[in-house]
């Protein structure tokens, strides 16, 4: 009677190209598993940042570009019309509305100021976010997979008003996401809005 049966060898040689190939399928779907993440969180600063400048565009031309202010200090915003001068900060005043980073603690969005951005929003652990303050309520204009390492509004007149908005976003700090995909991951946007030049009542 003649037995068949595998050798050693070729148990461990079937063994090991059994393994390389699960390694393979697995480094594989990793790989792409992180792509897929990229392109979801980049369409999701792309769609996001869409749609604040629609925000505030709406509001810049329905309304005067009022004031911009650096620090909590001077954190009013005082209707001034000087538009000859360049005006730069982190907080945009339109008419009774403003825009500016803050902090969620608790249930309370606290003002992050120009003194505090690089400390407070480019630490990976802290969101810092952009906020709608209209006096009554305040409204989170970013989502929650974004956060905001920097925010600049610079307001100019050559014959009619403007504001450049100037800001750096990358991902929110989540469970399944890895530091090093965060930090190595972010968009840098700049934009001009312009004013209309006669306001309609």
């Amino acid at each position: 009677m003649n037995n068949k049966a595998f050798t050693l060898i070729e148990v461990v040689v079937a063994i090991t190209i059994f393994s390389l190939f699960m390694v393979s399928m697995i480094m594989i779907y990793a790989s792409s598993s992180n792509i897929n993440w990229k392109i979801n969180i980049s369409s999701s600063m792309q769609e996001n940042t869409k749609n604040i400048i629609e925000t505030i565009a709406e509001d810049i031309r329905k309304n005067w570009i009022s004031w911009v202010s650096k620090q909590k200090a001077t954190d009013n915003c005082n209707f001034n019309k000087n538009y000859w001068l360049y005006k730069k900060g982190d907080k945009l005043c339109v008419w009774t509305d403003s825009y500016y980073l803050a902090q969620n603690v608790g249930w309370i969005f606290i003002r992050v100021d120009s003194t505090e951005i690089w400390t407070i929003c480019w630490d990976i652990k802290n969101e810092c976010i952009l906020v709608k303050d209209d006096w009554t309520n305040i409204t989170r204009l970013s989502n929650s997979r974004i956060r905001f390492k920097k925010l600049e509004f610079l307001v100019s007149n050559e014959f009619i008003p403007k504001v450049t908005i100037v800001y750096s976003i990358q991902p929110s700090i989540k469970k399944w996401v890895k530091v090093n995909t965060i930090k190595n991951t972010y968009l840098n946007f700049q934009t001009t809005i312009t004013q209309k030049l006669i306001k309609s009542n």
